[in-house]
């Protein structure tokens, strides 16, 4: 991981404004050089392998995300969290396809999804091998040469699921607007029915925005579920290129 990447992931997630705008900015070609590269040494002139590229892209996003859900992010402490809470979720919904489609990232999705997070590490290009380690949800943390195998954390799926179930309940995003105690958006979520039915007389009264959000927040939840729509079967075509024109 180098700054210069990383300052564009950074880009990336505050500059679009819609939908349309991460799908055009992340092509095809683009998602492509993230993914179908699965080796773990940088090719030969390049300071980061472009699977290291693919973890700090999701590394950078998921922790954005979980930022924005538990602390003020923004100089303005009333500014709306909603512009990128969006655009991390759709530049994920965006690339989760690409992985599934990978064969050859099979067992790395596994083992970066679903295994205990282990620190990550940084490529030392003056050495060309692993440099300092990290955790790769909070670089500012580091961890000594030693600590290579060690389990630092739950699965990261395990904590993006967790992160996308808070948001269907988040107040000021797909809840109304809701103050604490000073005045402030509320940053916790309030877990809720939506609608009124059955058990429950009154309905929380989303907005038309808040209803949008929650489609967003349920469109990245149901793709980081389908892995299966994207396997090739063995008498039949993929579905990605369908999938993701749609």
């Amino acid at each position: 991981m180098t700054e210069g990447r990383l300052t564009l992931t950074v880009q990336f997630y505050e500059l679009p404004e819609s939908s349309d705008d991460v799908f055009a900015l992340w092509s095809p070609n683009d998602l492509h050089n993230l993914t179908n590269n699965g080796a773990d040494r940088p090719p030969s002139g390049t300071q980061v392998s472009p699977k290291k590229n693919l973890e700090t892209l999701i590394y950078t996003c998921i922790a954005r995300l979980q930022a924005l859900q538990t602390k003020r992010c923004f100089p303005d402490p009333h500014q709306a969290v909603a512009p990128e809470v969006l655009n991390c979720m759709r530049i994920l919904t965006r690339l989760l396809p690409y992985i599934f489609e990978a064969d050859h990232l099979a067992v790395w999705e596994e083992q970066f999804f679903w295994k205990p997070r282990r620190p990550q590490y940084m490529w030392n290009p003056r050495q060309n091998r692993p440099g300092e380690l990290f955790d790769g949800l909070n670089p500012a943390k580091k961890y000594p040469d030693e600590d290579t195998d060690k389990e630092i954390d739950r699965p990261l799926g395990e904590q993006l699921v967790d992160i996308l179930v808070n948001y269907m309940f988040f107040p000021n995003f797909t809840l109304p607007k809701k103050l604490d105690q000073e005045g402030l958006p509320l940053l916790k979520p309030q877990y809720t029915i939506w609608q009124s039915g059955i058990g429950c007389r009154q309905s929380v009264g989303m907005t038309k925005e808040n209803e949008k959000n929650a489609a967003e927040v349920a469109r990245l939840l149901l793709a980081f579920a389908s892995r299966q729509l994207y396997i090739q079967s063995r008498e039949s075509k993929p579905y990605p290129q369908r999938l993701r024109a749609s």
